[in-house]
């Protein structure tokens, strides 16, 4: 693939002729190429749902409920996603 993209990048062959010549379907290789293939690249698995914060200010927001709910001060679902 690496080899693949270089050629490409330096112009010897064509979107199609390389991906005929080394059988890699266009969708593929475009995600390789355009760098939209981030999640395959990091070869990391990951459970459960896409971390939408950082860990910072995920505490953060976490801190904040808690520190409401102290002082009695109900919050909906609503009320958090409009904090967060």
């Amino acid at each position: 693939m690496k080899k693949a993209i270089k050629l490409y990048k330096t112009g010897e062959f064509g979107l199609n002729a390389i991906c005929k010549r080394y059988q890699i379907p266009k969708p593929t290789f475009k995600r390789h190429l355009l760098g939209t293939n981030v999640k395959a690249k990091e070869g990391l698995k990951s459970l459960g749902r896409v971390q939408v914060f950082s860990t910072e200010v995920e505490q953060e927001l976490e801190n904040q409920i808690l520190k409401m709910e102290e002082i009695f001060f109900g919050l909906t679902i609503q009320d958090i996603r409009r904090a967060a």
